[in-house]
């Protein structure tokens, strides 16, 4: 049998043994890639001095300019590996100097820190169907959009990752992405 197949059969058996165990589904790294538009000069600057804090909120650094491998260096020395003229027209290259150095208790994307559990399908479906009644994704998209938005709130609040709340319920990724689960009771 060939080494990739070995591996791969290895790797397998490991996630399915490992979601077992802490009650997961779905890719050992579901979800951990996150992105979200930047569409305003303030989102903008949010951004730029939150990947500037994050090594030395890692304890990877005591400062942005310590870290080697940050785009923060480009503004302090300008040594043209990193094209900020783009941010340049909205920020100046002071000003971004001058707050990346400042801690700020700031998150972008609302990024979760810890979750300790993700939920089964089984529990997923359970809350579908005390919630709703429906037992299948056709029933379930036939709901008004306020009654499902409440539902995947709830799916969201208890674990359910939004892959597999697409999966459970037919509505799109991007739409149970939208929905935003501290709003919903």
């Amino acid at each position: 049998m060939p080494l990739g197949e070995v591996i791969k059969r290895i790797s397998i058996r490991f996630v399915y043994w490992y979601n077992t165990k802490y009650q997961r589904v779905g890719h050992l790294f579901q979800d951990r890639f996150k992105s979200e538009a930047v569409d305003d000069e303030t989102y903008l600057f949010t951004v730029i001095r939150y990947i500037h804090q994050n090594p030395v909120k890692a304890g990877m650094c005591k400062n942005p300019g310590d870290y080697p491998y940050s785009s923060f260096r480009e503004y302090l020395w300008q040594q043209n590996l990193v094209d900020i003229d783009y941010v340049e027209q909205f920020i100046s290259r002071k000003t971004v100097v001058k707050t990346s150095n400042e801690y700020v208790a700031e998150e972008c994307m609302e990024i979760q820190k810890t979750r300790t559990w993700h939920a089964t399908d089984k529990q997923a479906k359970k809350i579908i169907m005390d919630m709703t009644g429906c037992d299948n994704v056709t029933s379930f998209q036939r709901l008004p959009i306020d009654i499902q938005n409440e539902c995947i709130g709830k799916l969201k609040k208890s674990g359910a990752s939004i892959r597999q709340i697409s999966r459970l319920t037919g509505i799109t990724y991007y739409a149970i992405q939208k929905v935003n689960h501290r709003t919903v009771p």
